[in-house]
């Protein structure tokens, strides 16, 4: 390519055609340089970011040798003030050093926003549908690793919503809507996840069908019916960052578990408190006048080898999700820590209830719990 004729376009277009640079990021200053061509620049960026993810996992790995070496019997056995000051100090740097990596995978969501405004004009112009897109949040920011990963599905909504969702313009008029249909595609952090909304102003889905449907399957048993022509909305919820997370760990048996600390209520002793069968194999518990679901760690996770307790001290912790609490039997509180989240591989990839795992500090392997995938599982299975 001549020099002369490096231009935004060109490059976007390299860009998109390159697998392994889809969500590379070009300064001004690149595509100003008359010395480089698109094929540099993109190999330039592809080795700095395969040198950044190299930097992530030492840092993760820091992470764990640290935790290996505060929580080793013999350190945590010597009471010697200069020491744990000398290891309070390093803790703080590293957890310092740990934030400002991980930032460095996260990107706005706006570059993903204006893909999807050029495809709803696309669209539009193929349907002769007059569609207005309406857009916040685009200053919202997401693990670039997951950039891909929402990028089709909110295509897919969107073409269902343009192709699908709206009345004829006649029929909004009659209905007291505009005739131009609106699509609303938002973005918001939520406490440990990016919430990704889109809505349309269109006729609604037809709810009674759907939950027919349902009903006909077995999965649910609630029949209450929205109206429709009230539009439809979909949430996508992306987790802020894979790479780690404040985690309490607890022990059920000789198995741990991590749990994100932000999904956790409280814990709760069962000494003086008594649950209430509700069913065969459905307890509740009240506490302070809330009945709480309980559960062990067997209902949750339907291993085929099922996990024992040791019920010496019985506990429960008491997660939060979506302001619904649900209660999981457990035997020690083992503390708070950083963990290094680590994708689940090979046939654990398609376990229940968990999202990864972690190395604790004591070198044990602890099974990160998915409060979202818990919580749904139980309202699949009628739990309330």
């Amino acid at each position: 390519m001549d020099r002369k004729e490096l231009s935004t376009g060109s490059i976007q277009e390299g860009l998109q055609n390159n697998e392994d640079c889809k969500n590379t990021i070009l300064s001004v200053e690149d595509i100003k340089n008359p010395d480089l061509t698109v094929a540099q620049l993109l190999e330039e960026k592809k080795v700095v970011s395969e040198k950044l993810s190299t930097l992530l996992e030492l840092v993760g790995e820091l992470v764990i040798a640290e935790s290996n070496i505060t929580q080793h019997p013999t350190i945590k056995s010597i009471k010697n003030e200069s020491l744990n000051s000398t290891l309070s100090r390093f803790h703080k740097i590293l957890i310092d050093l740990q934030d400002v990596a991980f930032s460095t995978r996260m990107i706005p969501i706006s570059g993903v926003f204006k893909k999807i405004s050029r495809i709803v004009h696309e669209l539009q112009n193929q349907s002769d549908i007059k569609v207005l897109l309406h857009t916040s949040g685009e200053d919202t920011e997401i693990d670039k690793s997951r950039v891909d990963l929402i990028f089709e599905p909110i295509v897919y909504i969107l073409k269902n919503s343009i192709e699908y969702e709206f009345e004829s313009s006649d029929k909004r008029l009659s209905n007291g809507k505009s005739e131009i249909k609106n699509i609303y595609l938002s973005a918001r952090q939520s406490i440990n996840e990016v919430l990704v909304t889109v809505r349309d102003d269109g006729h609604g889905l037809d709810r009674r069908k759907i939950l027919e449907k349902a009903k006909q399957n077995g999965i649910i048993i609630d029949d209450s019916i929205r109206l429709t022509n009230q539009g439809t909305t979909f949430v996508l919820r992306i987790p802020i960052s894979l790479g780690t997370m404040k985690g309490t760990v607890v022990r059920i048996g000789i198995k741990y578990f991590t749990i994100q600390t932000v999904e956790l209520r409280e814990f709760v002793s069962l000494r003086d408190k008594k649950e209430i069968e509700l069913d065969k194999d459905q307890n509740v518990l009240d506490i302070r006048g809330t009945f709480v679901p309980i559960f062990n760690i067997n209902q949750i996770l339907n291993h085929k080898e099922s996990i024992e307790y040791d019920n010496k001290d019985p506990l429960i912790i008491v997660l939060e999700y979506e302001k619904k609490l649900l209660g999981i039997r457990v035997d020690e509180i083992i503390g708070s820590q950083n963990v290094v989240i680590k994708p689940l591989v090979g046939i654990m990839e398609q376990a229940q209830g968990v999202n990864g795992f972690t190395i604790l500090g004591n070198g044990n392997v602890s099974l990160i719990l998915d409060a979202k995938s818990i919580f749904s599982k139980q309202e699949i299975s009628g739990v309330k």
